[in-house]
């Protein structure tokens, strides 16, 4: 996973990714143009998060990555005994050009 200036992002592990979708509205569909819902989950020592990233994941058979703004949907801790670890849970929807 990478972010918009093409660094990798560590930390993150997606936990939900459907299928390719095309929307029935025609005006979203255009070429060959397919979607994914995406949630990911990011872990931390600090409770700061911020409220979006930038989600970008080449695939091979297409001839763009897939690319989206994810977005902070909830954030919770829980202790492991000795300190509290910090996840955030970021959703959105990305985009890709089939090959």
């Amino acid at each position: 996973m990478r972010d918009a200036n093409g660094n990798v992002l560590t930390g993150y592990e997606v936990i939900y990714e459907s299928a390719d979708y095309t929307p029935n509205n025609r005006l979203f569909s255009v070429g060959h143009m397919v979607y994914r819902d995406i949630t990911v989950v990011k872990t931390k020592d600090l409770g700061a998060f911020p409220s979006s990233i930038y989600y970008s994941k080449k695939e091979a058979g297409y001839t763009t990555p897939f690319t989206g703004t994810l977005y902070l949907k909830k954030a919770w801790s829980q202790s492991n005994g000795s300190y509290e670890v910090y996840y955030g849970q970021y959703k959105g929807t990305v985009a890709a050009y089939l090959g």
